[in-house]
């Protein structure tokens, strides 16, 4: 969580973030989406340095087979 704010403020605006006005549930998602892409492309974080656990490539995280 403290990754995702400090990375993306918008996940943790709590003025502009109103239940029913504003699709919270969706912004903090793709929040989340972008700090997994950021620690995949930057090698990892203190977690998979912690466990020396490399993490997959962005192309590996985001592969999808046909649906």
């Amino acid at each position: 969580f403290a990754h995702t704010v400090n990375y993306w403020s918008f996940a943790a605006f709590k003025h502009g973030l109103k239940l029913h006005l504003s699709p919270v549930a969706a912004y903090y998602m793709v929040a989340i989406l972008l700090t997994k892409c950021h620690t995949y492309l930057h090698g990892g974080n203190q977690t998979s340095e912690k466990f020396r656990i490399d993490p997959p490539s962005l192309e590996e995280y985001l592969y999808l087979e046909n649906i």
